[in-house]
């Protein structure tokens, strides 16, 4: 079953190694590649415990972590991220985690979110299946935009 789940400090691990994995972030090139994880405990509390900005889960899949997913709010607009570890991609987890995702965003009474993909990113089909259109483009960049029911 797949469920978005708030990590403890403790459980933050996966997060870096989900960062660092070469495969993963593959599609990140356009902004560096893998990330450096760092400052983590004012990182948690940021987007974890006192932040009504920014919104951080786990994929989990029965005991497993099998990506991650977020929304921030960023120059007046409602951003999205999502990544699925390199080894679990092609199996529904991101589609599943980001109409949960979309959920989370309507609770939260967002009604408009976006998100900035690099244009070869292969994400971008599942994004426009999810219902999302593309405003923007140039020859590094897309941003798309959903709203939400």
């Amino acid at each position: 079953m797949i469920e978005l789940y708030k990590p403890s400090l403790a459980e933050l691990d996966f997060r870096k190694e989900l960062l660092q994995d070469e495969a993963t972030m593959a599609f990140n090139h356009a902004y560096g590649g893998t990330i450096a994880f760092k400052d983590i405990k004012t990182w948690y509390n940021k987007w974890l415990v006192k932040d009504d900005e920014h919104f951080y889960r786990y994929v989990k899949n029965n005991d497993l972590f099998v990506g991650e997913v977020a929304y921030y709010l960023e120059e007046d607009k409602w951003l999205i991220s999502i990544i699925i570890k390199d080894e679990f991609r092609k199996r529904g987890y991101a589609k599943k985690a980001l109409s949960l995702l979309f959920e989370e965003c309507k609770a939260h009474d967002i009604r408009e979110i976006y998100d900035m993909i690099a244009v070869d990113n292969p994400s971008i089909d599942l994004f426009l299946d999810l219902g999302f259109t593309i405003i923007d483009r140039n020859e590094e960049y897309i941003l798309i935009k959903k709203a939400l029911d």
